[in-house]
C-alpha cells in the first residue's frame, strides 16, 4: 500500500485489491524482483530484521569503499513482535550494537499480539533492555501519534547506535470488537466490522477508494526525494567525454565580481561527487597545461577565455594571447577584455607587450605597497572608486615548444613571461600556458605553480615528469581529458557541440559581440595593435598624432598603438634594402608623395621603370633621372629650382654605385648639402657593398628599412642586429622592419 501511494508506477490498486491471493504479485511476503522498490525476500519471521541489519552494514562498507558523497543512506525497519521472538533476531541485534550501525533504525510494532493470541502466552521478554544490552539506542512511543514517532527517528538519526523505536500501538485500531485482538491479525475483519470500523475513523471514501487531496499529498511526499537521487545519480557517474560549457557555467558579468572561471568537470574520487573545474584568479595564481598534440591543450584557453568573456567585465579582466600553435587563440582578439593576441612569427608585437611588463609589475607593486595591501584582491576590496581597482592581467601562451625556438629567443621576452610566474600572481598579473613534454622537463616553468593539468602524452612514461604515476595511467585517453593533482580526473568543456576549430571560434566570437554590448569602456587594456595587411600612404598620415611643422618621409606604420614612422631627417640618409617584389619601390614612392603632402620637393633617381620612375611630371616633382651615367651637373641644375627642403629618391642605388655623380652623392650621404636627404633603395645584395663610397657613407647613418631580410648580415644596411626568426621568410610586400638609429628594430606595415 505504501508503495501504491508513494507513487511506484508497478504497483497498481488491482494489486491491492487481490492481496494475499492465489497466483497475485501481491500474495503476502515480498518477493525480490516483483516490484521496482522490493529489495529483499525476507522469507521467514526475523529474516527481515537480519536482512536489515545487512544492509546497515553494506552501507557502512560502501561508506568506507566510495564515500559518504554516494553511500550515505539510514536502513529503517519495520518489526513485528514475531519477528523479535525468533532467535534469528538476537544475532542480528547483537552484531548490530557490537558495530554500532548508527544508521540503522527499528520501529517495533509494540500491539503485543501474535498470530496465535496475546504475546504473553508465549514471552515476557522485556524487548527495550534486551536492545539496551545489545548496545541499542532505546526509545518508547505511542505508536498512533505521528508527531511523536517523527520526533523519535529524527533522535534516532543523531546517535551513533542503532536505534528501536518501540511503537506502543492497537492492532485494527477501531474495529469494534476485534480491535487488539488476533483475531484481526491476518484473517478479513468482516463486512459488519469494516462498517463499524469505518464510522470509528469517520472514513466515508467507497472500499479501495483513496480520495484525491489524500493520494496528491502521499504523491508529493513519494516525489520529495526525486532531485536528490538525480543529484545522487550524477555523482555516480563517470566524467563525460564530451561536455559543453553551458553545462558548467552560469551568470553573467557583475562590474568589480570575477567569479572562478570555469574550464571544465573534475571528478572527486573520495567524495564519489563532481565539482565544476575553474581558474579563480584571486587564489590559484597561475595554470600549467601539459599534453601532446590535439589533447586539447588549446581547448582549455578557449574556454578559460569565454568564462572570462560571459561572467567579468572588461574592466576586471584584461587578456594578452602569445599563440605560437595554429591560430587558436585568434578569435580572442574580439573581445573587450584583449589588447592583443600575438602570433609567434610577430617578434616586434611580442617586443612591444614585454617592454609594457616591467612597468605594470611596478606600478602594480607601487600601489598594493602603498595601502598596505596583502595581494590584488585586498586592493580590488579597497578600492573607493571601481575604476582604481587593479584588472586582473591573463597572459595566455599557447604552446611552449613553439614559443621557446620563435618569440622565446629574444631573451628580454623570456625573461618577460618568467617573470610573470615568479612576480606576477601576487600584484594579479596571471599566466596560462600550454605545452608539451618539453615544458614539463623545464624545472623553471614547472616550480612556479602547484595548480597543473595534465592531458594526453603520446609516451605514458612522460607522465612521470608531471609527478603522476605512468603505471596508473588509463591506456585511452580521450582528447580534452586530463588529471589535476592528485590524479583528479578533469574534463575539458567544448564551447559548441562541433569540436572543429572553427566552432569553436565562431562561439566565441558570438560571446565577444555580447561583452562588448555590456562591458565598461573606461578600463581598458594597453593595446599592441596588429599590423595593417595594406598601409596605404591615406590611411599611414592620418595616424600622425599631430599636424606636420615640415615636411616629413613617411616610411611605416606600427607600434603598440598604430602610428605613423617617420624617417629621422636629422641624419642625411635613409636606406631601404631588400630582394625584388618585396615593395621596395613602392615604399619610396608613397615616402616622396608623403615628402610633397607636406610641403617638400623631390628629385627622384629611377635608372629602371617602376613606381619611382612614375613620379616624374607630378606635383612638387623636381625631376626623374633616368640614366646612371648622369653627371652631378644634371642633378645640381634641377636642384635649382627648389624653394624649400628636397628629398632625394634613389631607386635600383646598386646600380648607381660607380655614377657619374658619386661626389654629388657623397655630399648629400655625409650631410654637406643642407635642406637635401637621401632616401635610398635598392637590392640588399648589391647596396651599400665595399669598404667606401656614397652607399657606404649612407649605411653609417645606422637607419633604415629592411624588405624580407633573407641574410643576419642584412642588419648591417640599417646598422642594427637582425633576430635570426625574421630570416628567410617568403618575399612578400607589406611588412619590413624600421631601425631609427635607437637600437630598436620594429616591424611595421609599409606603405604600397
Amino acid at each position: 500500500a505504501l508503495m501504491y501511494l508513494t507513487g511506484y508506477a508497478d504497483i497498481t490498486l488491482d494489486d491491492l485489491v487481490n492481496f494475499r491471493q492465489l497466483g497475485s504479485h501481491t500474495a503476502g511476503h515480498p518477493e525480490y524482483g516483483a516490484f521496482a522498490g522490493i529489495e529483499t525476500t525476507t522469507g521467514p519471521l526475523g529474516q527481515g530484521l537480519a536482512n536489515g541489519v545487512g544492509m546497515a552494514l553494506a552501507e557502512r562498507m560502501r561508506a568506507a569503499r566510495f564515500g559518504a558523497g554516494v553511500v550515505n543512506h539510514f536502513t529503517y525497519v519495520i518489526a513485528g513482535d514475531g519477528c523479535l521472538m525468533e532467535g534469528i533476531s538476537q544475532e542480528a541485534i547483537s552484531l548490530a550494537g557490537h558495530l554500532r550501525l548508527g544508521k540503522l533504525i527499528v520501529l517495533f510494532d509494540d500491539n503485543h499480539i501474535s498470530i496465535d493470541g496475546a504475546t504473553d502466552i508465549t514471552t515476557s521478554d522485556d524487548q527495550g533492555a534486551r536492545f539496551g544490552a545489545s548496545g541499542w539506542d532505546v526509545n518508547a512511543v505511542d505508536g498512533h501519534d505521528c508527531a511523536a514517532v517523527s520526533a523519535a527517528i529524527a533522535e534516532a538519526r543523531g546517535t551513533d547506535r542503532p536505534s528501536l523505536i518501540m511503537c506502543r500501538t492497537t492492532i485494527a485500531l477501531g474495529a469494534p470488537t476485534k480491535a487488539g485482538t488476533a483475531a484481526s491479525h491476518g484473517a478479513p475483519l468482516g463486512e459488519e466490522e469494516i462498517a463499524g470500523t469505518r464510522a470509528a475513523l469517520h472514513w466515508t471514501a467507497g472500499p479501495f477508494e483513496v480520495p484525491d487531496d489524500i493520494l496528491a499529498a502521499w504523491r508529493a511526499l513519494g516525489a520529495t526525494g526525486a532531485a536528490a537521487h538525480a543529484a545522487w545519480r550524477q555523482r555516480l557517474e563517470a566524467l563525460p567525454e564530451h561536455l559543453l560549457w553551458d553545462d558548467v557555467v552560469s551568470g553573467k558579468a557583475v562590474r568589480g565580481v570575477v567569479p572562478p572561471l570555469p574550464y571544465g568537470r573534475r571528478d572527486l574520487p573520495e567524495d564519489q561527487a563532481q565539482e565544476v573545474a575553474a581558474l579563480d584568479l584571486d587564489t590559484d595564481g597561475h595554470l600549467l597545461v601539459f599534453g601532446s598534440a590535439k589533447s586539447g591543450r588549446s581547448q582549455v584557453l578557449r574556454t578559460i577565455a569565454a568564462s572570462v568573456a560571459r561572467l567579468t567585465d572588461a574592466a576586471d579582466v584584461h587578456v594578452f594571447g602569445l599563440d605560437c600553435g595554429n591560430g587558436a587563440l585568434n578569435p580572442l582578439g574580439s573581445l573587450p577584455h584583449c589588447g592583443a593576441v600575438v602570433n609567434r612569427t610577430e617578434t616586434e608585437r611580442a617586443a612591444g607587450w614585454r617592454a609594457r611588463i616591467p612597468g605594470v609589475l611596478a606600478r602594480r607593486r607601487g600601489l598594493r605597497a602603498g595601502a598596505g595591501h596583502a595581494d590584488v584582491r585586498e586592493q580590488r576590496a579597497g578600492a573607493a572608486d571601481p575604476a582604481d581597482a587593479l584588472p586582473h592581467l591573463v597572459l595566455m601562451l599557447d604552446r611552449w615548444e613553439g614559443f621557446v625556438p620563435t618569440l622565446g629567443e629574444s631573451d628580454e621576452i623570456m625573461n618577460a613571461v618568467l617573470r610573470i610566474l615568479r612576480e606576477g600572481a601576487s600584484v594579479g598579473v596571471h599566466a596560462i600556458i600550454t605545452g608539451d613534454r618539453s615544458m614539463a622537463n623545464n624545472s623553471r616553468i614547472v616550480s612556479t605553480t602547484e595548480n597543473k593539468l595534465t592531458l594526453r602524452f603520446a609516451d605514458k612514461t612522460d607522465y612521470g615528469l608531471v609527478n603522476l604515476p605512468p603505471r596508473q595511467m588509463p591506456d585511452r585517453i580521450a582528447a580534452g581529458r586530463g588529471f589535476a593533482a592528485g590524479m583528479l580526473e578533469t574534463q575539458v568543456a567544448l564551447l559548441a557541440p562541433d569540436d572543429s576549430g572553427q566552432a569553436q571560434a565562431a562561439f566565441l566570437q558570438g560571446l565577444a559581440e555580447e561583452a562588448r554590448a555590456s562591458s565598461s569602456d573606461d578600463v581598458r587594456p594597453f593595446r599592441v595593435d596588429v599590423l595593417p595587411q595594406r598601409a596605404g600612404l591615406e590611411l599611414a598620415m592620418g595616424l600622425r598624432r599631430t599636424p606636420p611643422t615640415a615636411p616629413v618621409v613617411p616610411v611605416g606604420v606600427g607600434g603598440d598603438e598604430l602610428a605613423l614612422f617617420e624617417a629621422d631627417l636629422h641624419a642625411p640618409a635613409f636606406i631601404v634594402a631588400g630582394p625584388n617584389r618585396s615593395g621596395r619601390s613602392s615604399v619610396l614612392a608613397a615616402a616622396a608623395r608623403g615628402f610633397v603632402e607636406t610641403g617638400g620637393q623631390v628629385l627622384a633617381v629611377a635608372p629602371r621603370p617602376g613606381p619611382v620612375r612614375d613620379l616624374e611630371g607630378a606635383a612638387g616633382v623636381l625631376g626623374v633621372v633616368t640614366e646612371a651615367t648622369a653627371s652631378a651637373g644634371a642633378y645640381e641644375s634641377l636642384l635649382e629650382g627648389a624653394t624649400g627642403p628636397v628629398l632625394l629618391v634613389v631607386d635600383d642605388g646598386e646600380v648607381l654605385k660607380d655614377s657619374g655623380a658619386n661626389d654629388f652623392y657623397g655630399v648629400v650621404a655625409k650631410g654637406q648639402r643642407p635642406g637635401v636627404f637621401l632616401l635610398l633603395g635598392g637590392h640588399r645584395d648589391g647596396l651599400c657593398a665595399g669598404f667606401s663610397g656614397w652607399q657606404v657613407d649612407a649605411r653609417k647613418c645606422r637607419q633604415g628599412l629592411l624588405l624580407s631580410p633573407q641574410e643576419l648580415g642584412d642588419g648591417d644596411l640599417v646598422g642594427t642586429r637582425v633576430p635570426r626568426q625574421v630570416i628567410g621568410r617568403p618575399t612578400q610586400a607589406g611588412t619590413g622592419w624600421l631601425h631609427l638609429g635607437d637600437g630598436r628594430l620594429r616591424q611595421v606595415a609599409t606603405l604600397l
